[in-house]
């Protein structure tokens, strides 16, 4: 029971910001958001109580001072109260030594599987989940880190989706690992039908916009000698253009989002990879008077990695770099190896992508990876600003080869888009993690 009330903070402060990051991924209203934040602090607040309730029982005695007399008379009465809380809390729970066993698990988890809490402990978490999920979370979590998959789990036999959450308790509280698994099945599906809808819808308009387009073509040749017809001719092709761009980008968003990838990861030269991304924009940079450099350290000459996810994410920065470059600079391709400190954690591989164009405001920077969201147009007057998606993709690319992405940018000066990716196979999609009671 002590150790039940030493893990009980921590289970609550796992699942503090659950409510806020579910409603973000559904896409609720403002409202929504705020109901969301809401009970997401109440789990918080709850959370440090216990702690701090926690702390102060365990200090007392070392100070000199007693403890409360209800508590120190009825310490059975505290501790049931601990249990009930854990046993009704209607998220799974698993709480697991270091080897993987079960050393705690909740009236949730035990009904989700379809058995009494009880006989659940003393188990691996092998012979609770047939599939590699949950110990892949586990095995996250054992490192230190906060770990979050997206898993599938078989349920009273149907198929449910399950984000699932992974902490390590510090060695004085027992070094044990807190799993929670939070049931997003309904979320999932509306997601699933939003992107197919989206991908669906977006493959259909492709036929008719390349029929726009291939007309426009022709109507150019023919009306060269009438300035009115070939400036409203040359308007809808450079409408019908950018549409094919957005639907292009539509459908690979789309792709990314539901982890649809083509190719398994590859030994790629980087240097050569990178030459060919800078000739596909040797129009642009003709055009506006820019250079392309790349410089790549030898020790990541070679990798393994996914080509056309790498491909996808830098040559979206590249795009991005080019249009707000200011005329006559460098854009400059950075590549470098991130060594690892732990053990069994592969190095990683850095590329930055720098611009001396006009910087992004503080504001705005935590909001730029977000599909469709633009810095304010005023601040650039002349550019193409292209589809919005570039930078949303770049991000979904990146988390599907285990990476992350981000921006360091000053007002006036430039930016500089780097992202960092595992130098190695990519992991296995969490989506498709099929695990079975």
């Amino acid at each position: 029971m002590d150790r039940l009330r030493a893990i009980m903070p921590w289970i609550l402060a796992g699942l503090a910001p659950m409510p806020v990051g579910l409603a973000a991924w559904a896409g609720w209203g403002p409202w929504g958001l705020v109901l969301a934040a809401g009970s997401g602090s109440l789990l918080g607040l709850l959370a440090v109580s216990l702690r701090h309730r926690a702390v102060t029982a365990t200090d007392a005695p070392a100070r000199g001072g007693s403890v409360h007399a209800s508590e120190s008379s009825d310490p059975g009465g505290r501790e049931a109260l601990l249990e009930r809380i854990f046993d009704r809390i209607d998220v799974p729970i698993l709480v697991l030594d270091g080897d993987g066993y079960v050393v705690r698990a909740n009236a949730s988890l035990g009904g989700m599987l379809g058995r009494r809490s009880q006989t659940l402990v003393g188990l691996s978490i092998d012979e609770l989940f047939s599939q590699s999920g949950p110990r892949r979370c586990f095995e996250e979590a054992l490192t230190g880190r906060s770990a979050t998959l997206r898993i599938a789990l078989r349920v009273a036999g149907v198929q449910h989706s399950f984000d699932a959450s992974g902490v390590l308790l510090p060695e004085g509280e027992g070094g044990l690992v807190v799993m929670t698994l939070v049931d997003v099945t309904e979320l999932a599906h509306s997601m699933r039908l939003k992107t197919d809808f989206v991908a669906n819808a977006s493959h259909e308009l492709r036929t008719p916009l390349s029929a726009i387009r291939g007309a426009c073509e022709t109507l150019r040749e023919v009306v060269e000698g009438d300035e009115m017809q070939a400036r409203l001719v040359e308007i809808v092709w450079r409408h019908a253009r950018r549409l094919e761009e957005l639907v292009s980008d539509l459908l690979e968003l789309s792709r990314l989002e539901v982890g649809r990838v083509d190719g398994d990861a590859e030994q790629i030269d980087l240097g050569a990879m990178l030459d060919e991304l800078a000739q596909a924009f040797a129009p642009i940079c003709e055009r506006r008077r820019l250079r392309i450099e790349t410089h790549i350290d030898e020790d990541c000459a070679r990798i393994a990695s996914h080509r056309r996810l790498l491909e996808l994410a830098v040559s979206n920065y590249v795009d991005n770099a080019t249009r707000f470059s200011r005329e006559g600079q460098t854009v400059i391709i950075r590549a470098r190896r991130v060594a690892s400190n732990e053990a069994g954690v592969p190095d990683r591989l850095r590329i930055e992508v720098e611009d001396r164009g006009i910087g992004i405001p503080l504001s705005d920077q935590a909001r730029i990876f977000e599909r469709f969201y633009q810095v304010d147009p005023a601040r650039s007057p002349g550019v193409d600003r292209g589809t919005g998606l570039g930078l949303a993709i770049v991000k979904h690319a990146a988390q599907l080869l285990g990476g992350q992405v981000g921006v360091e940018s000053v007002l006036d000066r430039g930016s500089t888009f780097w992202l960092e990716v595992p130098v190695q196979e990519p992991p296995a999609q969490s989506s498709g993690a099929v695990s079975t009671p």
